[in-house]
C-alpha cells in the first residue's frame, strides 16, 4: 500500500487518476478500457478510492483508476481526488463517497448511456440480482464484472452464479468450483 501511495498518489489529493498501461492483459479495468476504446460499452462504473462509485466514459480514467486497485470495500471522501474526477468530467456518484454499484448504473442511465460495464467486488455479489433487474427494467445493456472474490461465503457463490457476466475468481476455490 505504501508504494501506492508513493508512487501514485493512492488515498492523497495527488492521486494519478489516468493510465494506459495493461497491467493485468485480463484485468477488469482492462478489459473496461478496451470496450470503452472500441464502443463496446458506452460508459464504465467503477470504484475510487477517496471517491466511492463513478460514472466514467474515458478508458484512460477507468484504467488509471482500476488498474492498480485491489479491494476497495470502503472509502471516505477525499477531496482533492473528487475533483480531479469532475475536472475530468467523471460523475462523482455520492459527496460522502459510497460505494453503491446498483446508483451508479442508474445514474449513468439517467445521464443517457445506454451499454455500461460495472465493476461489483463479491462481497457485494447480492447487487448482481438488483443490476439484472434494473437491466431488464431499464432497457439498458449492464455488463457486470465481479471482482475480489477471494473468501465470500456460499450464498454469495450462488448469486455470481445465477447474475454475473464475468468473474474473477481471485483465490476464491468456491468460485472456480462452482462456476
Amino acid at each position: 500500500i505504501e508504494s501506492k501511495i508513493w508512487d501514485y498518489g493512492f488515498f492523497t489529493a495527488q492521486r494519478k487518476l489516468e493510465g494506459d498501461d495493461v497491467l493485468v492483459p485480463y484485468g477488469a479495468s482492462e478489459m473496461l478500457m478496451f470496450a470503452l476504446k472500441n464502443k463496446t460499452i458506452d460508459t464504465a462504473v467503477v470504484v475510487c478510492e477517496g471517491a466511492g462509485t463513478v460514472v466514467t466514459d474515458q478508458p484512460r480514467l477507468v484504467q488509471g483508476i482500476g488498474g492498480r486497485m485491489n479491494s476497495l470495500l470502503l472509502t471516505s471522501p477525499i477531496p482533492g481526488i473528487m475533483e480531479k474526477l469532475k475536472h475530468h468530467h467523471c460523475r462523482v456518484v455520492f459527496t460522502h463517497a459510497l460505494i453503491d454499484q446498483v446508483n451508479g448504473a442508474q445514474e449513468a442511465i439517467k445521464m443517457g448511456y445506454r451499454r455500461i460495464g460495472v465493476t461489483v467486488s463479491g462481497q457485494r455479489a447480492d447487487d448482481l440480482k438488483r443490476l439484472s433487474l434494473l437491466e431488464k427494467h431499464s432497457g439498458a445493456a449492464i455488463t457486470s464484472l465481479v471482482v475480489c472474490t477471494t473468501g465470500i461465503t456460499a450464498d454469495r457463490v450462488e448469486a455470481i452464479r445465477r447474475h454475473a457476466d464475468l468473474v474473477w475468481s481471485c483465490a476464491s476455490g468456491d468460485i472456480r468450483e462452482k462456476l
